[in-house]
């Protein structure tokens, strides 16, 4: 699957050199400006990705999968 032109959502912010890498690959992101507390949240920014870069210590339950199947990649970064 290529990658290229897809939404990339990103749970928190990354180092600039991050950024980058990403833009370069032609992904756009989506970033939220404040601190996602809930599922519900999560779910509203996953309608609007394809891929979700979750950074940190973040967990996906069983509600979560089952609602985020818009998703076609997600990747795990601590």
């Amino acid at each position: 699957m290529t990658i290229f032109n897809m939404k990339v959502f990103i749970n928190k912010r990354i180092p600039q050199i991050g950024l980058e890498i990403l833009n370069q690959q032609n992904l756009q992101i989506i970033s939220p400006e404040n601190k996602i507390e809930t599922h519900e949240e999560w779910l509203e920014y996953c309608k609007k990705a394809d891929i979700i870069l979750n950074v940190g210590n973040n967990k996906f339950d069983k509600f979560f999968l089952n609602n985020a199947r818009m998703l076609k990649q997600s990747r795990y970064f601590q």
